[in-house]
């Protein structure tokens, strides 16, 4: 799922306030999208983001249950990826 999202783009959200995300500059009632395709690939979060590396989970001190948005591409919430909690039980 992380490499290949079902849906590549999320739902667009619109942006209640001027807002500045990183460098860029969001004016209100902007309509973003969210491309969960490039954040399943970014080398700033994943390393090796095309190699298969289960053991990359082991020792990772993200919480996907918390705020830590690098998981987004499995879901969240009630809608989080069914999967991952049997993943984690087998690691563990």
């Amino acid at each position: 799922m992380r490499l290949h999202p079902a849906v590549p783009l999320l739902l667009p959200h619109k942006a209640q306030h001027d807002i500045q995300v990183l460098s860029f500059n969001v004016p209100k009632n902007s309509q973003v999208f969210v491309n969960a395709w490039s954040m399943g690939r970014d080398p700033q979060y994943w390393g090796k983001s095309l190699e298969f590396l289960p053991e990359r989970f082991i020792e990772s001190s993200v919480d996907y249950k918390d705020r830590d948005f690098e998981f987004i591409s499995f879901g969240a919430g009630r809608r989080i990826c069914l999967g991952m909690p049997l993943a984690i039980r087998m690691v563990n």
